[in-house]
């Protein structure tokens, strides 16, 4: 299964890319730090699956997904959101069909696992 994680914070994809990539088994991980490089990531290799910041400088995570299911249709990945808002976190359920969770940046990274192997089943 190929994993992308976007952030514009390179520390941030570098610690859940690498924690992911150990404790998941058969997943292949790739880490972008800019949101333009990330959709042409997204449309070009097609991952199975997108962990992304929910706000960064030049697109935020739901335009990311927008913009990937206006090109890819149902052929979309998931996507699961982090935030440093906590507040955002209860409003995965409105986001999209393709969005599956939002998580507190760096704090629920055990739910992420678990939320990763789930939907590794599933494919």
């Amino acid at each position: 299964m190929k994993i992308l994680f976007v952030d514009d914070e390179p520390e941030i994809t570098e610690t859940l890319g690498d924690y992911i990539s150990k404790s998941v088994k058969d997943v292949s991980v790739f880490k972008i730090n800019k949101e333009s490089d990330a959709l042409d990531f997204i449309l070009y290799e097609k991952p199975n699956l997108v962990v992304s910041d929910f706000n960064m400088p030049s697109m935020t995570g739901v335009e990311l997904l927008e913009k990937s299911h206006e090109s890819l249709k149902d052929q979309c990945p998931k996507f699961i959101f982090f935030t440093a808002n906590p507040g955002l976190v209860d409003i995965s359920h409105k986001l999209s069909p393709f969005a599956l969770e939002i998580y507190s940046k760096l704090t629920d990274v055990e739910k992420l696992k678990v939320t990763i192997e789930n939907f590794k089943s599933t494919i």
